[in-house]
């Protein structure tokens, strides 16, 4: 059905703010006056605050504090004792966005290099937020739906290198979330490592800000394709950006100075001016007896920081004690950690201090928190100062296009070894894979696709060990069931090679991982194999047999194992009796009579019996009874 995407577009650009709402509680001017009781959100340098009497907007400069009273969506619980803050699926601090999932949609991780955000929905359709840098905004003209040839161009470069095919798609500027985007309607896409007839539509909008540019993507199967496609701007409207500035019972988030904290429970509170740079940021208990303070450092050198801030302190404390410094790790990026003691400013209590420094977006973030030693509550106080050092969230845009120019690399690598792969260039897609993996070592489908590579060049083991690696990686990637194919695959190749212990003893992983027939059989055929094997070249059928019985243990219950070990116990008996070894021939009945036992089975107990009979006859013959 033919659409208008402009007007729905719009609509779509209120659902990010009606989302989750907006803080409440008071709003305080420089002036004195008092907004108590009302709805506030920061609009890039103004506020707008809403009443029972209206809507109001008023520039930063004219704020002097944002107190709330109930938190809106906080920024993260802070992190349990002994424990790393977990980051929140949907939202991306450092890359500035969330997702908020209509109803019948679950988020996800991330699927690899550039993707940042997923969220899954029913018939397997999937929305990805993916970023790459994207420094220059572009020239957009929304009213003609234009856009320079260069943008089309160079997102049509990148499709290439992101999907493993790519074809077709419609190119136009739409409104969306209040401002002019690129939409690439309805192209058709097969990804890196899947079948070449698995193919997906996709709909994607793109734009650039801070920096950044995004890629909010719909993909799903042609049959499954919506017939409404009011599913789809509203899956896409599930994404928007962050503001730039959160004051909320749950914590405080500044993307633009870079760094945040969750608070860890009621009886914690912000106090801040959130537009003065110059003064720090407090969060402190209602008493007032434990306190973290964030302070925002010029320069790029955390222990210097640190140092200096050591040396204030001596210099104006006496009672400054037991400093201590090391390098840490704070959400993956390097930090500072100290440690000192020190007495409260009135000198009458004794005060423990932790806190840690690192680069942030404008300069060194300098964290430090304190409890009282003494008190009767001090170690809970002291968890709860620690929760909220672990809970602290650091943005620095340069790391950010570092680590998303590495990630670009990664997949002009990956899509160079998918291709050496498909043309079965074995050791050529290796080296290409490894490059890979050493640009995004989290990327799942990267070592998928190398365990595919060293298969074809012959190398299982490794095969198997970069599969296990996906699997960890992406558990709901299916890359377990890949395990098995492996593993079938190697089987299959020492089969043909002749060397049947080995090929019996993968076939057995095989056949328990899949309890398909087919693979038993060849199980089965391999076995056979090699206890023929075994009886021309060894010599000895009680050997032969000793080593089948050890070998199948781990399937002898299943019923064709075992008559078919039984056959070959009740051979390497008839073997040992006509060589007249007796006493070898008894021990290989008793492997049978186990067997039969542990199979509860009167068809082997009948074979064993008849086996016995004929050995006893065998026997008296040969000593002339």
């Amino acid at each position: 059905m033919k659409r208008s995407r402009g007007p729905l577009l719009a609509v779509l650009t209120l659902l990010p703010a009606l989302a989750w709402g907006m803080p409440h509680g008071t709003v305080i001017l420089n002036d004195g006056r008092r907004f108590e009781d009302v709805d506030y959100e920061v609009r890039g340098r103004e506020v707008r605050v809403v009443s029972k009497y209206g809507a109001t907007v008023f520039p930063m400069t004219d704020v002097l504090r944002l107190i709330p009273h109930a938190a809106g969506r906080p920024s993260r619980a802070a992190a349990p004792e002994g424990e790393a803050a977990a980051p929140e699926l949907g939202e991306d601090w450092a890359a500035r966005f969330r997702l908020d999932p209509p109803e019948g949609w679950e988020l996800e991780a991330g699927a690899g290099p550039l993707s940042r955000a997923r969220m899954r929905g029913e018939g397997g359709a999937w929305v990805e937020v993916s970023v790459r840098p994207g420094a220059d905004e572009w020239a957009l003209d929304p009213v003609r739906g234009r856009m320079d040839r260069e943008v089309t161009e160079a997102i049509r470069d990148e499709h290439k290198v992101r999907y493993a095919r790519v074809s077709g798609g419609r190119y136009g500027v739409v409104n969306f979330q209040g401002a002019p985007v690129v939409r690439v309607e309805r192209f058709t896409l097969g990804e890196h490592g899947a079948d070449r007839g698995q193919v997906s539509l996709a709909t994607e909008v793109r734009f650039r800000r801070f920096g950044l540019e995004y890629a909010v993507t719909y993909v799903a199967d042609k049959e499954a394709w919506p017939q409404d496609e009011a599913v789809i701007d509203a899956a896409l409207g599930a994404f928007s950006f962050l503001p730039p500035l959160e004051v909320t019972a749950g914590g405080y988030s500044d993307l633009e100075r870079g760094f945040a904290f969750a608070l860890p429970g009621p009886e914690w509170a912000v106090a801040a001016r959130p537009f003065d740079e110059a003064e720090p940021v407090t969060a402190s208990t209602r008493d007032g007896r434990a306190e973290v303070i964030v302070r925002l450092v010029a320069g790029d050198d955390a222990r210097a920081a640190v140092d200096a801030a050591f040396e204030a302190r001596r210099k104006r404390s006496r009672y400054f004690a037991k400093e201590r410094a090391r390098e840490a790790e704070q959400g993956g990026r390097s930090a500072v950690e100290f440690k000192f003691e020190d007495f409260s400013p009135d000198g009458s209590k004794q005060l423990r201090f932790h806190g840690l420094a690192a680069r942030c977006a404008r300069g060194i973030v300098l964290v430090t928190g304190s409890s009282p030693q003494t008190d009767e509550d001090a170690k809970k106080l002291e968890r709860e100062v620690d929760g909220i050092l672990r809970s602290v969230r650091l943005r620095d845009p340069a790391a950010l296009a570092e680590t998303i120019s590495g990630e670009l690399e990664a997949l002009r690598h990956l899509a160079a070894g998918a291709e050496a792969v498909r043309q079965k260039k074995g050791d050529e897609a290796v080296r290409a894979l490894d490059r890979a993996i050493a640009a995004a070592p989290g990327y799942a489908l990267a070592y998928a696709l190398r365990a595919e590579a060293k298969k074809l060049a012959g190398d299982f083991d490794g095969s198997r060990e970069d599969l296990a690696r996906a699997a960890e990686l992406d558990p709901h990637g299916g890359y377990v069931a890949e395990a098995a194919e492996t593993l079938a695959d190697e089987a299959a190749a020492l089969q043909k090679q002749k060397r049947w212990r080995e090929a019996t003893e993968v076939w057995i992983r095989v056949y328990r991982s899949s309890q398909d027939e087919k693979d038993l059989k060849k199980l089965l055929s391999c076995a056979s194999s090699l206890f023929k094997e075994q009886r021309r070249d060894a010599g000895d059928p009680n050997a032969a047999s000793e080593m089948l019985a050890d070998l199948l243990e781990p399937v002898e219950t299943v019923p064709e194992v075992a008559e078919d070990l039984a056959k070959m116990h009740g051979q390497a008996a008839a073997d040992l009796a006509g060589a007249g070894e007796f006493s070898k021939a008894k021990r290989v009945l008793k492997r049978m009579r186990k067997l039969a036992r542990a199979n509860r089975s009167d068809e082997l107990e009948e074979l064993h019996d008849k086996a016995k009979e004929r050995l006893k006859k065998a026997e008296d013959a040969a000593r002339g009874r």
